[in-house]
């Protein structure tokens, strides 16, 4: 079996320590290599970069999406079944999941992550190290949890939603789809679809029209 790592920026290369981890402890992967229509045919840190389409050619792969937008997860995992190809499912070794953990396929969990028990996680979430998910918890599709998220028993993250570096979210809480929470926030209450919370305690700032976390420097919008 092959890997495809979607994805060849800084996470990427994360995602690709976080496969040789794993197949130190079991291997999985005869071969590892990165998917990248923009820039392909190069190598990456000794790894090679093709793009989708030469990807579809490779016997035995399976594809994991490293990439941090949420709109664009979604839009990858559209094209990788598209393309009839299979998803891999990461979660490092030292992860303990408990068994009444429900896993949908194309997840990613990075080491120190904590999950409790009865939480679902749906396709493509990935889970980055040092966040926390209390019982009960409902991750939606596409969605990144950033590191050192807390996340209280029972929340229920929607669809393609970001949660910033250091959030906390309060026990019971409700986030809609496409919603960006920021680094640092303290969320006490439910946020509907489409919105952007940040501080303590989070505040609604404007719509996420854009469906965009990463900007570059120059062109951040101001408040």
């Amino acid at each position: 079996m092959k890997l495809a790592i979607y994805g060849a920026g800084g996470l990427g290369r994360e995602v690709r320590q976080l496969a040789c981890a794993i197949n130190a402890r079991q291997h999985r992967w005869d071969r590892l290599f990165f998917i990248d229509d923009i820039h392909p045919q190069r190598m990456l840190d000794g790894t090679p970069v093709t793009d989708l389409a030469s990807a579809q050619g490779v016997d035995a792969v399976e594809v994991v999406i490293a990439v941090g937008e949420p709109a664009l997860r979604a839009r990858l995992s559209a094209k990788i079944r598209a393309a009839g190809l299979s998803f891999a499912t990461l979660v490092h070794p030292d992860v303990m999941l408990p068994d009444s953990t429900s896993l949908g396929e194309g997840v990613v969990i990075c080491r120190h992550a904590f999950i409790s028990c009865d939480c679902v996680i749906e396709h493509n979430v990935y889970l980055q190290p040092h966040c926390c998910l209390g019982h009960d918890c409902q991750i939606g599709e596409h969605t990144i949890i950033s590191p050192g998220v807390m996340l209280g028993g029972e929340c229920c993250i929607g669809r393609r939603v970001f949660i910033g570096m250091n959030a906390s979210v309060k026990e019971k809480v409700r986030i809609g789809h496409n919603v960006i929470i920021s680094m640092g926030a303290a969320l006490f209450n439910d946020v509907q679809d489409g919105l952007i919370a940040l501080g303590n305690p989070a505040r609604i700032i404007r719509r996420n029209e854009d469906e965009k976390v990463f900007r570059p420097a120059g062109l951040r919008r101001s408040r």
